[in-house]
């Protein structure tokens, strides 16, 4: 979600491109540290292994996603999973800004007149 908002706000169409754009790297990386640091440790799973991973696999031109087709059960996402993060993060003493920041581009988006979703209100 993070990827798809920042990315349209800033003018991209595929998630590849809203990747290469390194402010928006720059505020994926940042999510990764505050939502790997709530994790429990999980016996032979490296999170930052796998935030490196996946930040190359939506980096590959060849998926061809459209952002616009990321967003449609954002408000979904807003409430199961960003809310929850900033939730942890403020328990735990951590920085929620990343996660708070995501939620800052749904609202920027809903205002966009561009937004299908079945629960954008």
């Amino acid at each position: 979600l993070l990827l798809a908002l920042c990315g349209r706000l800033r003018g991209h169409d595929r998630l590849d491109s809203a990747v290469a754009d390194s402010e928006i790297c720059m505020l994926l990386d940042s999510y990764f540290v505050e939502t790997a640091g709530a994790l429990p440790p999980l016996k032979g799973f490296d999170p930052e292994r796998y935030c490196t991973e996946l930040t190359r696999r939506f980096a590959n031109p060849a998926l061809n996603l459209q952002l616009a087709g990321l967003l449609c059960d954002g408000s979904v996402q807003i409430r199961e999973i960003i809310l929850p993060t900033i939730a942890d993060a403020l328990r735990l003493g951590r920085s929620a800004e990343p996660a708070a920041a995501v939620v800052a581009a749904w609202m920027l988006h809903c205002t966009s007149g561009d937004v299908e979703d079945p629960h954008a209100e």
